[in-house]
């Protein structure tokens, strides 16, 4: 089989991309061949000019990459769930951090007892504490460490805004 009956692209854009290959430019494709059975596979090809006494030639190495192919989509796959989970999680996470946050606030209200008010308002601010960690976590491209100077500017203009929302940050 010739290189046309083999490669899926046209004959012309088959000459161009052996021109960057005999000209240097490029020397490596991924190409899909056509088997002599029908059969489509994914190849790597690495090509190189050779110069003969008379003429140069194109010398190339082709690669069966169709598993490697294969995996890489279920990889990409795996990991756009893995992204959609993770974002559900942080939302549904956000979400009940608020929910507790509210009722704490409700109930700081409903109580007379000073000493009530003042425990739940210590343990809303705890609550709001965990969610912004899991905020700036969530947001950062590196979970395994945040800004903390950025994390103790916000948490601390989010706490004086609850307990004195009259003063200006």
């Amino acid at each position: 089989m010739r290189v046309p009956d083999i490669n899926t692209l046209s004959e012309e854009e088959i000459l161009a991309e052996m021109r960057s290959a005999e000209e240097n430019r490029r020397n490596y494709f991924e190409f899909t061949h056509r088997l002599k059975d029908g059969s489509l596979r994914d190849v790597a090809v690495f090509s190189s000019a050779v110069q003969l006494t008379d003429r140069t030639i194109l010398n190339s190495v082709i690669i069966d990459i169709t598993e490697q192919k294969e995996v890489e989509t279920r990889l990409m796959h795996a990991l756009r769930q893995k992204d959609s989970l993770l974002q559900e999680v942080h939302h549904r996470v956000k979400n009940n951090l608020q929910v507790i946050s509210s009722l704490l606030s409700m109930q700081s209200m409903s109580t007379e007892n000073p000493e009530s008010r003042q425990m739940c308002q210590v343990s809303r601010d705890r609550v709001r504490t965990m969610a912004l960690i899991h905020e700036k976590l969530y947001k950062s491209d590196d979970f395994s460490q945040i800004n903390f100077s950025d994390y103790i500017r916000t948490l601390t203009e989010e706490l004086q805004a609850l307990h004195a929302p009259d003063v200006p940050v």
